[in-house]
Formats: C-alpha cells, structure tokens, sequence
C-alpha cells in the first residue's frame, strides 16, 4: 500500500515536470517568433540607414556646385519622382514646365505670360522664393542619426530574445534533467525505507540495493546470494 502511495505521489510530480515542460517550451516558441520579427525589422531599419546614408551623400555631392552667388545649385537634387531629397519637398528648380509645377509655384507676372521675363529669369525667381527647408541636409542627418540609434536598440533587443531563447532552453532542459534525477533517487530512497524492511522477497532477510561492476542495480540480501534485478 505505501509503495502504490509512493508511486502515485511520484506520478504526481513527474506529471508537474511536464507541465512545466509544455508551459516552458511554449515560452521559448513564443520568444523565437518574437526574434523573427525583431530580425525583419532589424532589416528594415537597416535598409533605412543605407537609404538615408545614399540621400545625403547624393545631396551633399549636389550642393559641391554653387552658381555666381555662392547659392546651392539644385538643378540635379531630385529622385525618380521629381521629389526633394530627405524630407519630400519639391525642389521646385529641378521641375521642369509641364512635370507637375503648379499654379502655387509660378509668381503673378509669369502665371500671366508676361513675355518681358526670361526663362533664365524665371527659374531665377523659383529658386529665390523657394522654401529653405526644401532641401535640408540637417534634417537628413538628424534622420539618419534617429535611424542609426533604433537599429541599435532592436539590435540590443534581438541580443535579449536570443538571451532570454538561451536561458530558457538551458532552463527546460536542467529542469526536465534534475527533476528525473531527484524522482529515481526518492524512488529508491524510499524504497528501502517503506519497501524492504517489511519485505517478502524471495530468499528471506534484509535486502539492500546494489550496483554491480557491470552498472545494473539489484535488490541483495544480507543472508543470501539471492539477487533481484530491476
């Protein structure tokens, strides 16, 4: 009756380990997806920052040429799209007639064809009446820098995930390890405390539990060369 209880109590605890188990692996999935996603946008950032690092090169490289005032000529800082580089505005310089400049940009004498003022001119007052932050490479670094310091800390966050996975993983496995050790030691622990001293085993006398040279453990007695294998 004690060895059932004993093997029911040791039943009970094993079946603990294994929730602990699922509930332990489970976090350790819930973490590797987490790190999947911290390593797409990781990417993404990334992809950011050599982006942003291409504008300001390419801006930089523009604005070496300056016309007779010392002036940033912007004849060439546009994208694909007609667009001002780093922070979307239109360099209204670098658009052509007929390639999307408005109403809005056009000064009263020109939106009124006045034929006494010249193309050169024209583009003259464009570029004087064009907004400042048109163009702003300060901007584009400040971008750049913010850029800079969220992929350092999504690296720093996909540095804890793999940590926490690590940790975790060690975790389950140490657990799993020393509970199956702890069960076999109480096993027999108890065993020859409740089981063999009101033993009936075949052979009579007090049997002790024993390894032999070859790693087997057997119940001896004490009175006789009897052996009973586990």
């Amino acid at each position: 009756m004690q060895l059932q209880e004993t093997i029911g109590m040791l039943e009970k605890r094993d079946l603990s380990a294994t929730h602990e188990k699922k509930t332990l692996l489970a976090e350790i999935d819930r973490l590797e997806e987490s790190k999947k996603l911290l390593t797409a946008e990781l990417k993404l950032a990334q992809r950011r920052i050599e982006n942003l690092q291409l504008a300001l090169n390419e801006g930089l490289n523009d604005c070496s040429e300056e016309d007779g005032d010392g002036d940033c000529v912007l004849e060439d800082v546009k994208t694909n799209t007609g667009r001002g580089v780093c922070d979307g505005q239109r360099a209204l310089s670098s658009v052509p007639w007929g390639e999307g400049r408005t109403a809005e940009h056009k000064t009263p004498e020109i939106e009124q064809g006045n034929p006494s003022i010249s193309r050169s001119t024209e583009q003259t007052i464009q570029f004087d009446k064009q907004d400042e932050d048109a163009f702003d490479l300060n901007g584009c670094e400040d971008k750049l820098n913010e850029t800079t310091e969220e992929t350092k800390n999504l690296v720093g966050k996909l540095c804890d995930a793999s940590e926490k996975i690590i940790h975790n993983t060690k975790y389950v496995w140490d657990n799993v390890a020393a509970h199956r050790k702890l069960l076999f030691e109480d096993m027999y622990r108890r065993s020859i405390e409740q089981l063999l001293p009101s033993s009936e085993l075949p052979g009579g006398g007090l049997f002790v539990l024993i390894k032999n040279q070859d790693g087997q453990l057997y119940w001896q007695s004490k009175q006789t060369l009897f052996k009973l294998r586990l």
